[in-house]
């Protein structure tokens, strides 16, 4: 019996591991695991039978400025997909974390620290996706297809347009992270040692201390 063949993998490309999202019954969604390899970051697999066949689908440039360490060389753009959510059988969205340099060592660019998020957008189950979106809150809560929730260093910020556009909601402080279960009603936590929550039932503009069966420290309090 002649040995069966392996299937060609680029360098940092993983089809054996990685996250998987199905959507319905036959259609899914394959992000791969990869490293250091911006163009295949971009890449992820369709099914539209059960995975029985995958089609892969590239995603769009991330508008990301180039730096130029020295004349005509430039650090590559490398992006990491950290997130896959479909709402419903057709709507989902990619979340995509870019990374940035900033000089080189030994003649190879260094990391300098994380760049902006980017959130791709489907309204066919997968099969196409849009210009990648730029996010200005981290983290950042997908509440559906279109109203997403986030913070800035201002405060809490929202989108009702699926990110094209953001408006400010209410001066808050830095949350670690957001649970809504709507766009009215949700939970943000906070703190350093022990978590601190609060709670909203208007999207955001108010907050009230969460009851909980212990009694909350100040944020920030290390007990």
């Amino acid at each position: 019996m002649e040995p069966a063949r392996k299937r060609p993998i680029r360098p940092g490309f993983d089809l054996r591991h990685g996250q998987i999202e199905f959507h319905s019954s036959s259609a899914g969604l394959f992000v791969p695991d990869y490293t250091n390899d911006s163009s295949v970051a971009r890449t992820v697999f369709s099914t539209v039978d059960g995975g029985a066949t995958w089609q892969p689908r590239t995603l769009g440039d991330l508008p990301v400025k180039r730096i130029e360490i020295k004349p005509n060389v430039y650090v590559p753009i490398e992006a990491a997909i950290v997130g896959v959510k479909f709402f419903n059988d057709r709507d989902g969205v990619i979340e995509t974390q870019s990374v940035t340099g900033c000089g080189t060592s030994g003649g190879q660019p260094t990391f300098c620290g994380y760049g902006p998020t980017y959130l791709y957008a489907t309204s066919d189950g997968g099969r196409n996706w849009s210009a990648p979106r730029l996010t200005v809150a981290a983290p950042i809560d997908l509440v559906d297809a279109k109203d997403w929730i986030g913070t800035t260093m201002s405060g809490l910020v929202r989108t009702s347009d699926g990110g094209q556009t953001w408006q400010e909601v209410s001066v808050f402080g830095h949350a670690e992270s957001f649970d809504f279960v709507d766009p009215l009603d949700g939970i943000a936590w906070s703190g350093y040692c022990v978590l601190h929550a609060v709670i909203t039932y208007d999207g955001g503009m108010h907050w009230n201390e969460l009851n909980l069966p212990y009694q909350q420290p100040p944020s920030l309090t290390c007990i």
